[in-house]
Formats: C-alpha cells, structure tokens, sequence
C-alpha cells in the first residue's frame, strides 16, 4: 500500500496505541463501552507512523463497532505484545478464515448503515504483514482478540 512507501521511523508503540485510544474514548462512551487499559513498557517497530496508527485505529473501531452497548474492551501491553479484546459473540471459523480478504463483510454487518467497506481488517493484514509483524485474532473469553507481536526492533538508532 502507499503508507509503506512513506517513511519508516522506529515508532514508539504504547505512544501510537495511546494516541488512537484517545481519539476513540468518547465513541465508546456514547455506547457505554467500558475500556480497561493495561500498559506496560512500550516496544518500539520499525513502520511508518500513520500506518500502525490506522492498524490501530481500524481494530479499536472494529471492537467498538461490535461491542455490544454496556459491555467492555480491554487492551493490554505487556512483554512486547498488544491484546485488543473485545466483549462480543465470538466469530464462526467460516467467518474468520474471510475476513482479512478485501471488502468481506460477515453476513450479519451487510447493513450498508452499519458502515463499514470490508476494507479494514484486510489493510492491517497488509501493513502488519509488509512490517513482518506477527498478529492473530481469535475467540478469547471475554469474545474476540486480536493481538499484535512487537519484533525486537532491529532499527533504533543510538
């Protein structure tokens, strides 16, 4: 995508996360969404700023989006790695082998007023996938989970 072709900087990742996660606290408000917070020491990748920024900003709007009214998020820091968890039904293995592809949408979110191009998910696959970062998202307790590896930054300048 075009983002990777902009500058790569070593980014601060627990700064990027808290950037977006401000950007996003009165949408979750306005649905009653709690949001628990963990961070501990950040990690640093080496990626174009914006880029992690839209990887986070599409997941954050995602577990938003399909957080029902009242419940919760949690994300959590901790030993280099991000978890975005959101309280939700779970996704269906069907529906989970689909949804990095462009513009899939799961039958229940076709509502055009819900939103939504089916895009999201498939550009964090391309960025974290061009940044050689691993992720997975999967059925957690609490609902779906998506987390993020931070790699031992190679880049940082000393």
């Amino acid at each position: 995508t075009i983002s990777q072709e902009k500058q790569k900087e070593s980014v601060d990742v627990r700064e990027s996360l808290q950037e977006v996660i401000a950007s996003y606290e009165i949408l979750a408000k306005a649905k009653n969404i709690q949001m628990d917070i963990i961070m501990e020491e950040t990690c640093f990748v080496y990626i174009n700023r914006e880029a992690l920024q839209k990887v986070f900003s599409n997941i954050l709007s995602n577990a938003i989006h399909y957080t029902t009214e009242g419940k919760r998020i949690r994300i959590c820091m901790l030993d280099g790695k991000i978890g975005i968890e959101n309280e939700c039904t779970p996704l269906s293995e069907e529906v989970l082998s689909q949804i990095f592809k462009a513009f899939y949408r799961p039958d229940f979110s076709r509502n055009k007023k819900d939103g939504g191009t089916g895009l999201g998910l498939y550009i964090v696959h391309d960025i974290l996938t061009h940044a050689s970062i691993d992720f997975s998202f999967v059925p957690s307790e609490l609902g779906m989970k998506f987390t993020i590896e931070c790699p031992n930054d190679q880049h940082v300048e000393s």
